[in-house]
């Protein structure tokens, strides 16, 4: 995967960072929690490029953990 992330955007031999990104708020009292997961690939001259990744399987994964610790997921 990670050969085929810098190939495929352009991107200085050095291995992509997988990110895992957390933010969070507060709605009527309850905290809101989103996650989102991308690869990091940098880029030969210019700022890193964020590859968003959607796969289900993923989100259902960090669905199941959320609601193990007390959570609710929205989908």
């Amino acid at each position: 995967m990670a050969a085929f992330l810098v190939l495929q955007y352009d991107g200085a031999l050095e291995a992509p960072t997988l990110v895992v990104q957390k933010e969070t708020d507060k709605d009527n009292g309850d905290f809101v929690v989103e996650l989102s997961y991308f690869a990091e690939v940098v880029q030969k001259s210019g700022n890193p490029r964020r590859i968003y990744i959607k796969q289900r399987a993923l989100d259902q994964l960090m669905d199941q953990l959320l609601v193990a610790t007390g959570g609710i997921a929205s989908n």
